[in-house]
């Protein structure tokens, strides 16, 4: 979540770059479209929502609670933590499915990102992260960074990771590798691939 400014004559226009792309920061304005609740945290500084993409951006490793909104049963906002970014997330109710759109993961960590991401699951809370075609449900590309999933203080909470066709429940996407994933706490994990 690196800014940029690109000056072109008298003409400026600023950027974020995030998950390897340059976004307009005018496109990354907090609408009622993004299907989440977000507790902990400031947006801008935080988290950014892409509302042309519909996709939640973290940005750091300040603790951010997410769930889905009330009255959202089953959310189209995908989660993207930055390049190199540590984060600490807690999934207290979020239920993303994009496993009908074969360019989408539920939950990305970039390509070798060297960051550590904790997620941490809400005691008594289900969440489930569905993915597209090749994308993993929890997904993490490369020998960089650490991924860790464990449960809050009873271990109560859930996890149904699903990927889409070639794609791991947590893990990588089709024809790539990963390692360093943790998972404690007593986690109740459900991980499905299809194939």
């Amino acid at each position: 979540g690196k800014e940029h400014t690109v000056e072109v004559g008298d003409d400026k226009t600023e950027y974020f770059f995030i998950d390897g792309t340059f976004v307009k920061k005018s496109e990354l304005v907090l609408t009622d479209a993004m299907d989440f609740s977000i507790e902990g945290g400031s947006y801008g500084t935080d988290y950014l929502y892409d509302s042309a993409g519909n996709v939640l951006y973290i940005l750091n490793d300040t603790k951010l609670t997410i769930q889905n909104k009330e009255d959202v049963d089953v959310a189209d906002t995908t989660i993207v933590t930055g390049v190199d970014c540590n984060a600490n997330i807690v999934l207290a109710g979020v239920n993303i499915n994009v496993s009908g759109n074969s360019g989408a993961c539920a939950f990305k960590i970039p390509d070798n990102s060297t960051g550590t991401v904790t997620i941490i699951l809400k005691d008594g809370t289900t969440n489930t992260l569905s993915s597209g075609h090749n994308f993993a449900g929890v997904q993490k590309n490369g020998d960089a960074g650490t991924l860790i999933i464990q449960g809050e203080n009873s271990g109560t909470g859930v996890l149904n990771a699903l990927g889409g066709q070639y794609g791991a429940g947590i893990g990588s996407s089709e024809m790539n590798n990963v390692c360093n994933i943790t998972i404690s706490n007593g986690s109740q994990l459900f991980i499905f691939t299809l194939s």
